[in-house]
């Protein structure tokens, strides 16, 4: 593991444990195993540190769904399996913290650009995925994933239990793809 990804490593360790408001540079660098001049040289400040945690994790995210969505399985099955790895897990992992909600919180105010570009990269994937099985729909692919996205956003600050949000995502899903499927039938 490089200097920079352990770092990070002990930084997300210790805003887990202690949330980011009490997490001090000097915390990091004890964690880190080097001084706080060190630490300097590898991160500005504790802001620079949190978006080099958000950027790695969204990347991961990215990458994680990406894999199932050009893996096999149905496109329902690929779209859920996706949002699944590439966002509720993330969301439940974050919330086995007490500072979860901080983090999040936190997350937003500083990190606002990284998290567009992590949807804009997400509807991008899921927009291939939807078109190809909206073919024969009135509805295109981007429409569908930024109507997925929207809906996920509004769904995290309503469900809070991991296996309800996979309750909540799979029927969603289950309009989706009903929807698209009308316009087949009627026709």
């Amino acid at each position: 593991m490089d200097k920079r990804a352990q770092i990070l490593d002990q930084a997300m360790d210790l805003v887990m444990r202690y949330g980011y408001g009490r997490v001090t540079m000097d915390d990091i660098a004890r964690a880190a195993g080097m001084s706080r001049p060190a630490l300097y040289q590898f991160f500005r400040n504790k802001t620079d540190i949190y978006r080099g945690l958000a950027s790695d994790m969204h990347e991961h995210a990215v990458a994680a769904a990406k894999a199932v969505l050009e893996g096999p399985g149905s496109a329902r099955e690929r779209i859920e399996k996706a949002i699944r790895v590439g966002l509720l897990d993330i969301m439940a992992k974050l919330e086995e913290s007490q500072h979860g909600a901080e983090l999040v919180d936190v997350g937003n105010e500083l990190c606002a650009d990284i998290i567009d570009k992590w949807i804009s990269r997400k509807v991008a994937l899921l927009s291939v995925v939807y078109d190809d099985a909206a073919s024969c729909s009135p509805f295109t692919g981007e429409m569908l994933a930024l109507q997925l996205m929207d809906w996920l956003d509004g769904m995290k600050c309503r469900v809070h239990e991991p296996q309800e949000r996979i309750a909540a995502l799979r029927a969603f899903l289950d309009m989706q793809f009903a929807a698209m499927a009308e316009p087949a039938r009627a026709g």
